[in-house]
C-alpha cells in the first residue's frame, strides 16, 4: 500500500487498516444476526440505533409526527381510538415493534410487527385515509373470504400471505407474513383484531 506521495505505508498503519475492516465486518455480523439473510432493512437500521442509544423508542419530526416502541403503550396514549390488534396468532409469535406516523390531515399509518424464534415475522398495517382495497394491489389474483361484513382479499404464494381489507371503521389493514396461512388461519386472525 502506498500514500498519495508514492511513498510505502509503514506496517502499523496497514495492520490498523484491516483492523478495522474486521471490526466493521464483525460488528455488522453480530447487528444483523437476528435477520433473514440479511434481508430486513428495516430491523437492521432498528438494530443499529438500538445499539447506538440503547433504548427502543425512537421519536423523530417528518411530514408527520413518528413514533416507534417496542410496544402498544404510546400508540394507545397518542392515537384517539383503538388500534385494533389480534388477540389470536399462530403459537410463538411476539410483538416486536409498533410505530405509527400522523400526517397533518390528521390520518394514521400504523404498522406493528410479531415474529417468532424462526424469525418468521407477520406484519400489520392500518392506514386510516379513506382508501378501499382493490385487486390492483396484488401480484396475483387474489382470493377472497367474507368474514361477517368484511371482504377479505389474500394471496398466499411461495411461502407467503399477503392479505388486505377495510374494517368496520372504513381503515384499511394489511396483513403480510413469510409463511402461508391457511384460510383458517386468516379467518382466525380476523375475527380476533380487537
Amino acid at each position: 500500500m502506498r500514500n498519495n506521495n508514492g511513498k510505502r505505508l509503514p506496517v502499523a498503519y496497514k495492520i490498523l487498516i484491516i483492523f478495522g475492516i474486521i471490526t466493521i465486518m464483525f460488528t455488522s455480523a453480530f447487528l444483523l444476526k437476528d435477520t433473514v439473510v440479511f434481508g430486513s432493512y428495516r430491523i437492521f437500521l432498528r438494530k443499529i440505533g438500538n445499539f447506538i442509544i440503547n433504548d427502543k423508542q425512537r421519536h423523530e419530526q417528518s411530514d408527520g409526527r413518528t413514533v416507534e416502541s417496542d410496544n402498544f403503550d404510546s400508540i394507545d396514549n397518542d392515537i384517539p381510538f383503538r388500534v385494533q390488534r389480534p388477540s389470536w396468532l399462530p403459537e410463538g409469535y411476539e410483538l416486536e415493534y409498533a410505530d405509527y406516523t400522523k400526517h397533518d390531515n390528521d390520518n394514521y399509518i400504523i404498522e406493528y410487527e410479531y415474529r417468532n424464534d424462526e424469525s418468521d415475522y407477520i406484519k400489520f398495517s392500518i392506514n386510516t385515509e379513506n382508501m378501499s382495497t382493490h385487486k390492483n394491489n396484488f401480484t396475483a389474483e387474489p382470493d377472497e373470504i367474507d368474514i361477517g361484513e368484511i371482504r377479505v382479499l389474500y394471496v398466499a404464494e411461495d411461502e407467503y400471505s399477503f392479505i388486505e381489507y377495510n374494517n368496520r371503521q372504513g381503515h384499511r389493514i394489511g396483513i403480510n407474513a413469510n409463511s402461508m396461512f391457511t384460510k383458517e388461519d386468516i379467518v382466525k386472525i380476523i375475527e380476533s383484531m380487537e
